[in-house]
């Protein structure tokens, strides 16, 4: 229902041709959200909400031509749409890139020498998700493939010797004491020790939010038995996002795949074995707990209101800003080799606002591999709020032991770019920036400056680091985060009325409510049973 969004900024300034369509049961009102350029509902169709545009275009509340203008979006849609012909593939070949595309992005996080695994040595495998893997998400994203590798046999193929143990059971997350004394008992005087977990379907998904960064019990206890009787641990993690992980200083190894997909499990031996050296990096901040993250004390806010205080602190931006110990840092990945960053020279075309950073980087070690140059800049000294440094390119490259290799990543004008609230559009700052080369948002390798002209800046209000974050953690408050915004904000009264729009929870903190969702679930189960 927002014009200014969905016409102005998205089809008027960004030039979108397409069209706009709502997420599932999102529509609030059909008639203003076509006025403001929303063309689909969805699911649909909707009787209900048709009849109310058949009704508003007849009471003249609703231009028919706005309405024609909807209909020929989606009909140009539905027409491109039907100019794709189905093609055929070949499934050997996609499951061969699924599985490169799999091991790349497998991020090393730990390594103390357990990996790459050794063929004479003697391992167990323990954890059900090495023989069911969570390869892809949940909700309508589930697709089913042509294949889905299990590490079992893969390893096995790879010729490592192992024995496995379920150690926690896959629909559960009690603790099972007898699969944990199977599992403690199947890692004793092993050379080394896989622990395969993560978070299940019923952890995250698509339609609810996590209410923690905690692995399953389950799991966390089957680290906890394992590492109590063999300290030659490797934790293989499959999982979709950020975790807690207060075991990590009491194992050697830790492994995140995220969700792989259909190749994940030969994906996982690749790594694991030295086939493919790692070569993956985080695209997120693995905190130390969850009082760590910025929208910890405002989320999921108050009433019918969510204010996202954090404002353009989101992720690493927040965490290096405030210098924020982190378990795991953005861009951070390791390798089974080692490399070095040798120089960096800055090229700039002031009149043509281009130029490029070219950096020089040697594979050091004696395995060859890729390493992830990564770009940051900043500016120490502002008018407006911005975070210390940001990511503004990256490029992998591969490299032989020994070998030397400049990386070269281009610069434009928007790299240097912040968003001027006062003009309404990205402005250069005048005054000095830093360049880093990193291989990750904390470790900082190289450093240039670079003086650029620009606009001289109004101070925009912002937040302060000194008195934002407290005792370690953020903490803006309203009366804080109301600097931001030149106008009151707006806060949506409870009137106790009971809309499409009510949640469950907030229909049941009232007796009304609660008597209302009754005699609906009852009617339901009487219509629908026997």
């Amino acid at each position: 229902e927002n014009e200014w969004l969905l016409t102005e900024v998205l089809r008027n300034e960004w030039g979108f041709q397409g069209l706009v369509m709502t997420d599932w049961g999102a529509m609030n009102d059909r008639v203003k959200a076509l006025k403001a350029g929303l063309e689909l509902e969805m699911p649909g169709p909707d009787p209900y909400n048709d009849k109310k545009i058949v009704d508003a275009v007849r009471n003249g509340e609703l231009d028919e031509a706005v309405l024609d203008r909807a209909a020929e979006r989606l009909l140009t849609v539905i027409m491109r749409a039907g100019e794709v012909h189905k093609k055929e593939y070949d499934a050997a070949a996609h499951h061969i890139l699924a599985r490169r595309i799999a091991a790349e992005s497998a991020v090393l996080l730990k390594n103390d020498g357990m990996l790459p695994l050794k063929k004479e040595n003697s391992y167990a495998v323990i954890g059900a998700f090495a023989e069911t893997p969570r390869y892809q998400g949940a909700g309508s994203s589930r697709i089913h493939p042509h294949q889905i590798d299990c590490v079992l046999d893969s390893l096995r193929e790879s010729g490592i010797a192992f024995e496995y143990a379920p150690g926690y059971e896959l629909e559960q997350d009690t603790i099972n004491p007898v699969l944990l004394e199977e599992a403690a008992a199947c890692a004793k005087g092993r050379d080394g020790i896989l622990v395969f977990a993560g978070l299940p379907d019923s952890y995250e998904s698509e339609g609810f939010d996590r209410t923690h960064l905690n692995l399953p019990k389950s799991h966390t206890a089957l680290i906890e038995a394992v590492t109590a009787v063999n300290p030659h641990v490797t934790v293989v993690l499959l999982c979709g996002s950020a975790i807690l992980m207060p075991w990590r200083d009491r194992v050697e190894s830790i492994l995140l795949t995220y969700l792989g997909g259909e190749a994940a499990g030969s994906a996982c031996a690749d790594v694991l074995t030295g086939t493919v050296n790692p070569s993956g990096r985080l695209a997120e901040t693995f905190p130390l707990s969850l009082e760590d993250t910025p929208c910890c004390e405002n989320f999921a806010g108050e009433g019918k209101d969510v204010e996202y205080r954090e404002s353009i602190l989101v992720g690493y931006r927040y965490y290096d800003w405030a210098e924020k110990p982190v378990a795991f840092p953005f861009g951070y990945g390791l390798s089974y080799t080692s490399f070095s960053y040798d120089s960096m020279e800055i090229v700039w075309d002031e009149k043509e606002e281009k130029g490029e950073a070219r950096i020089t980087v040697t594979n050091t070690g004696e395995t060859s591999g890729s390493e992830v140059v990564q770009l940051y800049i900043g500016k120490a000294q502002s008018g407006v709020m911005r975070a210390a440094r940001e990511l503004k390119g990256f490029q992998k490259v591969f490299l032989e032991p020994g070998e030397l290799r400049e990386v070269v990543i281009g610069l434009d004008r928007r790299s240097f770019s912040c968003y001027d609230t006062n003009r309404s559009c990205w402005t250069v700052e005048a005054g000095t920036y830093q360049i880093y080369a990193a291989s990750s948002s904390r470790d900082l390798k190289l450093k240039k400056d670079l003086m650029l002209p620009g606009k001289e800046l109004s101070h925009i209000p912002g937040y302060d680091a000194a008195e934002t974050v407290k005792d370690g953690h953020f903490a803006a408050d309203r009366k804080q985060f109301k600097r931001l915004f030149p106008d009151e904000l707006p806060l949506t009264p409870d009137d106790g009325r009971i809309t499409l729009n009510t949640t469950v929870k907030e229909i049941m903190a009232s007796e009304k409510g609660k008597a209302l969702l009754g005699g609906l679930v009852e009617g339901y189960s009487g219509r629908y049973s026997g």
